[in-house]
């Protein structure tokens, strides 16, 4: 049985757009600066609470921080996330891989309450085998959280493939001793994905089936 290990934003959902708008009330709330679409994909992959404190700045007391993001991860969360959207050939390469008999899972580092509501509007019909967000592991590129979903899924590291479109998922493939692959339609850019050691470049889905396929 072969596994292939998906992470969320910026690979299969472009999340950018919902992201910054709940972002950016709790920053308008908290008296802190507005943010662009473009300002906030530069920082996103590390978890929320990396994504708020790098957002309001230095020099804020921890506890303002706590508030903002308890504050941004509320809003966000009891939302239906109406400006997310599939990345294109993404719905068409989850309906294959399924029919082809792979086992299915999410990683993501976004909180896992929030990756379960937007699981449940958008992926569920998937029939993901495993869905793990932030909070029950460390942080990727920590493997923990990947050597533990294999574990469950009972799949050896030799047949399962990391796929992600951050430095994040780079470092955690390689850590775990599994295939990965970056894909170019998200969050980062190919030149830093290479440079952080990525082997296997999808520039679309296509290319993407592919390369889980060799």
């Amino acid at each position: 049985m072969k596994l292939v290990v998906f992470d969320l934003d910026g690979t299969l959902l472009d999340t950018i757009p919902d992201i910054t708008f709940y972002l950016n009330k709790a920053m308008d709330k908290f008296g802190f600066g507005i943010l662009t679409e473009s300002e906030v994909r530069k920082k996103v992959g590390h978890g929320a609470k990396e994504l708020v404190a790098d957002c309001v700045g230095e020099n804020v007391p921890e506890s303002v921080i706590k508030e903002c993001l308890d504050y941004y991860n509320k809003i966000y969360t009891e939302s239906d996330s109406p400006r997310t959207k599939f990345f294109k050939g993404i719905e068409n390469l989850l309906t294959e891989l399924k029919k082809s008999g792979y086992k299915l899972a999410i990683l993501s580092n976004k909180p896992q309450f929030t990756v379960d509501k937007i699981y449940s509007i958008y992926l569920k019909k998937y029939s993901f085998d495993c869905v793990v967000g932030g909070g029950r592991f460390p942080f990727k590129p920590d493997k923990t959280a990947l050597t533990e979903i294999m574990k469950e899924l009972s799949v050896t590291k030799e047949n399962t493939v990391m796929v992600g479109d951050g430095e994040t998922d780079v470092l955690t493939a390689i850590k775990a001793e599994v295939k990965g692959v970056a894909v170019a339609w998200g969050y980062k850019d190919v030149a830093e994905l290479i440079s952080t050691g990525a082997k296997n470049i999808a520039y679309d889905t296509k290319e993407l089936f592919n390369l889980i396929q060799k």
